[in-house]
């Protein structure tokens, strides 16, 4: 399901996980033991550096349908392999641990990632589960909010997967 890139604003963060601005203990408790479990999966031997909560679930534009989004920042510089081979390494471990466990929280689903410690999140909202402290403190807009960021970067997946097409060359393959 693609991310919400606009929505109407609501008046306050989801109250089953956050107690005005502050994320409830037992929720950032689980999250952590979620984190934790995941990344035992990875069997990397390097550090967390951080454990990120991001996303509509962390900013005023939260519905129904919004998602936890759990970031582990690792440094992809102490882990042996290209960058190409570790993001592809770590996202089959996530799909692999996604599809073994159903993971949610008061009913909120959680969608793992993890995250080079130089890479540019652009969320609105940033939450850092380690520190207990906000990075990127969401803003409440009275007026539904369009968030550019997002459309550009789902804009630029288009351009590339239709300049991607130029490099297949079995013409069954190319449109499917």
């Amino acid at each position: 399901m693609p991310r919400r890139i606009f929505g109407l604003p609501k008046k306050e963060l989801n109250p089953d996980l956050w107690e005005v601005d502050r994320l409830k203990s037992n929720v950032r408790n689980k999250l952590l033991l979620i984190a934790e479990k995941f990344y035992e999966t990875l069997e990397l031997d390097v550090e967390i550096i951080d454990i990120k909560f991001v996303g509509s679930s962390a900013d005023y534009t939260w519905n129904n349908k919004s998602d936890i989004d759990l970031h582990i920042i690792l440094d992809f510089e102490k882990i042996q392999g290209d960058n190409k081979t570790i993001r592809a390494f770590v996202n089959s471990k996530k799909a692999n641990f996604n599809n073994d466990y159903d993971i949610k929280i008061y009913g909120v689903e959680v969608e793992l990632y993890v995250e080079d410690k130089n890479d540019d999140n652009k969320s609105d909202a940033i939450y850092s589960l380690i520190d207990n402290v906000w990075i990127k403190k969401p803003k409440y807009r009275e007026l539904p909010y369009i968030n550019r960021k997002k459309i550009d970067l789902y804009i630029s997946s288009f351009v590339n997967a239709i300049d991607n097409l130029s490099n297949i060359e079995d013409p069954l393959t190319k449109y499917h």
